[in-house]
This record gives C-alpha cells, structure tokens and sequence, in this order.
C-alpha cells in the first residue's frame, strides 16, 4: 500500500471532531485513504452505491446507535442525503460539536461543489476549508477559507 500523507491529518480530525467529512474530485484516492484509516481502528464500512449498504440505513438512527462506538465510514454519501439529517441528529444528541469540512481541489482555482454546500447546512461545521493547489489562504465564502494543502496539515495538527 502506498503510504499516503494525509493518514495522518485524518487520523487527527477524527479524534478531535465527531465528523469529518472528507471531498474531492473522483479517483483522487479518497476511499483508499479513508480505508487505511480504518484498518487502524473498529470500523464499519458503506457503499452508499449498493443497495445492500443503503437498505442497512433503512433506520439511520438506529444502525448508527448500534455502531456508536465504531468509525462508520459512508462512501458516496451523496447518494442518501437525507442521512445528514440524521448525523446532525446524533451530534447534537451529546457529541462534540466541533466538526470541519474540508473539500481538496486540483486546480488553482477553487470552486466550492454543491456537495459541500449541503453537507455543512446540515452538519453546521465549526470550520470549512477547500484545499486546493495555491498557496495562498484567503476567504471563498460566507465563512469558507481556501487553503493549501501544507496549511491544512499544519492547521490539522494543532487543532
């Protein structure tokens, strides 16, 4: 396995915040990070892409209780958006309330996905960041920085 640079940024947001959601472009290894994350830790993986997975989720709140004291990870959670609803139900049930969204761009000029959008509506993130490939920080949005790659990690490791 390759080793990749951001295992541990990863690692890191996920002990600091209940949830973390992880975007970026198609085939950039996203899956394959969050995989090697969860070889580390109990897990629960879902293809939000397979009916089998989906149908799991029939109750969120539920399956999600039963699984309190695991990382569940939900690949190609777009696919089930009414399941924001029910992650922001379980971290305001008593969870940290802190929580980032970080989107990873390629290009220079970032764009912020309707994704990312949504998913910070119903999360309500402390922070929102979108990497992309400059090096400059500067705002994007209401309350969303465009960072580095290299500033990420350094914000990552002192939060």
């Amino acid at each position: 396995m390759i080793p990749r640079r951001l295992a541990s940024a990863l690692n890191g947001a996920l002990a600091e915040a209940p949830a973390v959601a992880l975007l970026g472009p198609r085939q950039v290894g996203k899956t394959t990070l969050t995989l090697e994350v969860a070889h580390s830790r109990p897990a629960v993986y879902l293809d939000l892409e397979s009916e089998s997975d989906r149908a799991k989720l029939a109750d969120p709140e539920l399956y999600l209780a039963q699984h309190a004291d695991k990382l569940v990870i939900r690949d190609e959670i777009q696919r089930s958006p009414q399941l924001f609803g029910s992650l922001r139900g379980l971290i305001d049930a008593g969870r940290r309330q802190a929580a980032w969204a970080i989107e990873i761009k390629r290009g220079l000029a970032p764009k912020i996905e309707r994704g990312f959008h949504v998913a910070c509506d119903d999360l309500r993130p402390e922070k929102r960041l979108v990497v992309y490939g400059g090096s400059e920080r500067f705002p994007l949005a209401a309350n969303v920085e465009a960072v580095s790659l290299c500033e990420l990690c350094a914000e990552l490791a002192t939060a």
